[in-house]
């Protein structure tokens, strides 16, 4: 059985997804692809790549000609790629330059360094080390991605609340056609984690306002739409069916929901009484401020 594999991604790119024509989705494929190139990208900030190492897995890359950033491209064949230049390794016969010995890219890293301007060499190695770290994140998640263009994307700044999800389910999205129902049912459950992450717990406290104006990005027709109990209850009973989320709700406003495999309804229910419990005891503690407050103005009159 293959291991799932995880990307974490920014629920506000969501927005734009339900433009359509016709019943057909056309921002879908798009919109989808920008969520999950930003999600590699951003993952890249959270990994180290040697320069040796970053090195190694670019010039294997290089010599197999598969694509590179136009820039990192050319500087590589100045230097190993054509007749000009000190050492050909791309040429028609790949392995002219070596004669019968096997590649060796360690020694083809030691010779760059030794030989060429500090200062270049630092900040080309630094450009295979951007490259070097996407193509890590791509492998580890074993998918096919567009690696120069996501390469050239900005980080993201923006602070927002993320969502885990499931690579291949936002693959089976992005490639297969769906109804509008199945995609608020995606947006919806990746407004849901992306809740729950915000709060660092398994569980979290929410309604449907907060759920539908993460997953619709603020789009009020949409919230509109979906906010009826109608619908909502509907979405609701899918995303349990279909999806794994605990929803329950015991004499509170809103309710609580989890998407963890190894939460039971018996601990979102435990954690509703821990909470209501806790909501008691604050309101007891402001109950004794205010009256002793009372008391010691009195005493000042």
């Amino acid at each position: 059985m293959t291991k799932a594999r995880f990307l974490t991604i920014r629920p506000s790119l969501l927005k734009g997804i339900f433009i359509n024509k016709k019943g057909v989705f056309t921002n879908k494929k798009t919109v989808l692809n920008s969520i999950i190139s930003q999600g590699i990208k951003d993952y890249t900030q959270k990994i180290n790549a040697s320069s040796e190492e970053a090195f190694k897995l670019i010039i294997y890359d290089y010599i197999n000609r598969k694509p590179l950033t136009y820039k990192l491209e050319s500087e590589l064949d100045e230097l190993f790629g054509d007749d000009d230049s000190t050492y050909d390794i791309r040429g028609d016969d790949r392995h002219r330059f070596f004669e019968d010995m096997e590649f060796d890219a360690q020694w083809l890293y030691n010779e760059f360094v030794e030989t060429y301007n500090p200062e270049y060499v630092k900040e080309l190695l630094q450009q295979m080390v951007e490259y070097a770290k996407v193509m890590k994140v791509v492998y580890n998640l074993a998918i096919i991605a567009d690696i120069p263009s996501i390469v050239k994307m900005p980080a993201s700044t923006v602070k927002e609340p993320l969502a885990s999800i499931n690579i291949a389910k936002l693959f089976e999205f992005r490639d297969y056609d769906k109804s509008e129902q199945e995609l608020v049912e995606l947006c919806a459950y990746i407004a849901i984690k992306s809740i729950i992450s915000a709060r660092k717990s398994k569980i979290a406290k929410a309604n449907i306002k907060m759920i539908l104006d993460r997953a619709f990005c603020g789009e009020a027709d949409l919230i509109a739409k979906y906010g009826t109990r109608r619908r909502f209850e509907t979405l609701q009973r899918n995303l349990e069916l279909n999806w794994g989320v605990k929803f329950l709700s015991n004499n509170i406003r809103g309710f609580c929901v989890s998407t963890s495999a190894d939460i039971e309804y018996e601990h979102v229910a435990e954690f509703i009484e821990n909470m209501k419990k806790k909501n008691r005891v604050n309101a007891l503690k402001l109950k004794k401020a205010e009256a002793t407050r009372k008391v010691q103005e009195q005493k000042k009159s």
